[in-house]
């Protein structure tokens, strides 16, 4: 049984004394179409970063952010769609979920599995939020290349990337808690 035929069973269950297994209105999507495809149900047994999570999401987010950044500059600018890479990650999770060892070997003192489970929702949701990211344009980067097309100043590798790395530092340290 995958995880969609088991989260669509769960929530056809209804229980009265269990208060988590009923849909709290607040909670529910108010569009049809949404409520019947996505549940609003947790499975926190459900593994996230997994091998296969952290492989493709680290792929997909090199592969975008060097594309991405190489068209930026183009007269006709063009960026990936992410849908387009939402699309394309979930077969390559699937093959790799059939594909990957699911026996665990032990490192030391802990038991590493590739293939701990079949590829899931949250796997998949957490690939599309590093692809996502990855996507967007370091503004920083505008600078080095004004300082070398408009200003005639070599600046170092170095340089650059600290200066990108240190601003995308203090944005997201600005949106977080």
């Amino acid at each position: 049984m995958t995880e969609v035929e088991e989260l669509r069973l769960n929530d056809n269950k209804s229980d009265s004394t269990n208060v988590k297994s009923n849909y709290i209105d607040s909670e529910q999507s108010s569009y049809e179409e949404i409520a019947g495809i996505v549940s609003n149900k947790d499975i926190p047994d459900m593994a996230i970063i997994t091998f296969r999570s952290c492989l493709i999401g680290i792929l997909f987010t090199a592969l975008v952010s060097s594309l991405d950044q190489y068209l930026y500059y183009r007269t006709n600018s063009y960026a990936l769609p992410q849908f387009v890479l939402l699309l394309l990650t979930y077969p390559l999770g699937r093959l790799l979920s059939w594909c990957l060892p699911s026996k665990p070997f032990t490192i030391w003192k802990w038991k590493i599995s590739l293939n701990p489970c079949s590829f899931n929702i949250k796997e998949h949701a957490i690939i599309y939020i590093m692809i996502y990211i990855a996507s967007q344009t370091v503004a920083a980067i505008d600078i080095v290349v004004y300082k070398q097309a408009y200003e005639s100043a070599e600046t170092s590798f170095a340089w650059g990337i600290l200066l990108a790395l240190s601003s995308q530092m203090m944005g997201y340290g600005a949106a977080g808690k």
